[in-house]
């Protein structure tokens, strides 16, 4: 190999040889294509975040109507205290949704009676954009306010309206600002909670 190099060297002087480099186009070329790339995929990078945050809100709603119902379910005392119930409410609009006990039996959120126990705040660009008294495939007129109520001794469930109405099954449907983007959570009066 060293040899074939010094012959190389003998037959040309100049050392120039048959390979040919790149050129100042080919090589402006290909860092225009690395650019456009580099440009398309972290835009795409910043929506799948968002999507995820959307996906993991939606996954934090569940989450927290499952425990309520936990807590329902099995009379969970706060400060050595049963209430008759715990759920969660929302209004549609809004950008939290509050956990409180239902103090009066009444099986839904009643403001100057219940307790919030706790209110979630979406993240920035994240909000409440219906809720709806029907599965996310039938077609139904949104509710401003929604009660999940989850009752001891007995499992139940009960879905409401401010006004008292009760409903079989709810979709509340959480939603990116400025987008189409949404992810729904479901809940039935059998108990049934999942994201879709």
């Amino acid at each position: 190999m060293i040899r074939r190099f010094f012959d190389n060297l003998k037959n040309n002087p100049s050392g120039n040889s048959n390979r040919r480099g790149f050129t100042i186009v080919e090589l402006m070329v290909v860092c225009s294509i690395i650019i456009i790339l580099s440009v398309y995929v972290a835009a795409n990078y910043h929506q799948g975040n968002k999507e995820l945050a959307l996906q993991m809100a939606a996954g934090q709603l569940a989450q927290n109507l499952r425990r309520m119902q936990e807590w329902g379910y099995s009379a969970h005392q706060i400060n050595d205290i049963s209430y008759p119930g715990y759920g969660i409410t929302a209004t549609a609009g809004g950008t939290t949704y509050s956990i409180y006990t239902d103090n009066n039996s009444n099986g839904r959120y009643t403001s100057s009676v219940d307790t919030i126990r706790d209110t979630v705040f979406l993240d920035n660009g994240y909000g409440v954009q219906s809720l709806r008294p029907c599965a996310p495939s039938d077609s139904c007129a949104s509710i401003s306010s929604l009660s999940v109520n989850f009752v001891p001794p007995d499992p139940g469930t009960i879905i409401s309206d401010s006004s008292g109405n009760q409903y079989d099954v709810a979709t509340i449907v959480l939603h990116l600002e400025d987008t189409s983007t949404t992810r729904s959570v479901v809940v039935n009066r059998a108990g049934l909670i999942y994201v879709q």
